[in-house]
């Protein structure tokens, strides 16, 4: 359950209203064929944490369950949140056929034709294709990021990590390298609700460049995310 994104209780605030609906259609032989959902909402208001907040201006999410695979897809489907606009197919499914949605889950999603509006007029868009997959073990609340992978016509950065859920806000453990990356698709892809003051340093000092090739690790514990209650930056 969603609180309210004017308070700074819990992790996620929206104010979206939802509309679902669904098919479950049969053949003639009266069996089931693969049932779908659609999730969608208008305009609306996002926050994760305290104070990370953004507009939603579209969601749209079309789900098929394949019933002889045990499997979950997400069907292309778009969102427009903040400065992003970018369409998304993916799915999930058991890494246990016995255990099922109970176990561990080997999940995927891929962001296809993504790109943020500029962050200077004038800038250049800079069009992204973005990829992550890996396991989430569902008793854990243990998400395993077996690779993380965004490309652009202007580099490119690859990583892999891990995150526990199970305190009050998510640990992350994680690293990244880039052969290069311009300035320009590092200010655009920038998370809204990661290291927000470091983001804004960024924005108001660099206008374009080029990141050489490069590492970075990251070990953070829990009640730093999103800096919920106790959390600090």
């Amino acid at each position: 359950m969603f609180s309210d994104p004017e308070l700074d209780t819990g992790i996620i605030g929206s104010d979206a209203i939802i509309a679902l609906s669904g098919n479950i259609p049969f053949t003639k032989e009266h069996n089931a064929l693969n049932p779908t959902l659609n999730i969608k909402t208008g305009e609306s208001t996002l926050r994760l944490g305290d104070d990370a907040v953004t507009d939603v201006s579209n969601l749209d999410l079309n789900l098929r369950l394949i019933l002889d695979k045990n499997q979950i897809e997400l069907d292309p489907s778009q969102i427009k949140m903040g400065r992003l606009t970018a369409n998304w197919v993916g799915g999930i499914k058991p890494y246990n056929a016995t255990k099922g949605y109970g176990g561990s889950l080997r999940y995927d999603l891929i962001m296809q034709k993504g790109h943020f509006e500029p962050t200077l007029p004038g800038e250049e868009v800079v069009p992204a294709a973005f990829k992550i997959n890996g396991l989430y073990n569902v008793e854990d609340k243990d998400l395993l990021i077996d690779r993380i992978f965004l490309t652009t016509k202007k580099g490119y950065v690859e990583g892999k990590g891990r995150m526990l859920f199970g305190g009050e806000t998510p640990s992350l453990k994680a690293s990244a390298k880039t052969q290069g990356i311009s300035v320009t698709a590092v200010k655009q892809f920038w998370p809204f609700f990661m290291a927000d003051g470091a983001r804004d340093w960024v924005h108001e000092h660099f206008i374009d460049g080029w990141v050489e090739a490069g590492t970075l690790t990251a070990d953070i514990p829990a009640g730093v995310i999103f800096r919920v209650k106790h959390g600090q930056k």
